[in-house]
């Protein structure tokens, strides 16, 4: 048997993730799907009007080198930033 992962963090880390399951109402032109690394400094509201943002054209192209011209990679680096 191969165990994956940092053995030590066993005790505080579960492996169980927190789902939830809800009707969409209108048709989104987006998901984000973030570990809480995200989720701890930005909200809903804040990340979806970055994303609309960058697929807007309304901020720069600064990632361009490491996105290759991807308006979702460039999206999703800002947002990783």
């Amino acid at each position: 048997m191969v165990n994956v992962g940092d053995q030590y963090l066993k005790l505080y880390v579960i492996s169980v993730p927190e789902v939830s399951i809800t009707e969409q109402m209108e048709k989104g032109k987006f998901v984000i799907l973030a570990s809480d690394g995200l989720w701890d400094v930005m909200s809903n509201e804040m990340a979806c009007q970055v994303v609309r943002r960058c697929l807007n054209g309304q901020i720069g192209r600064t990632f361009a080198n490491s996105t290759k011209g991807s308006v979702a990679a460039e999206a999703a680096a800002v947002l990783a930033k």
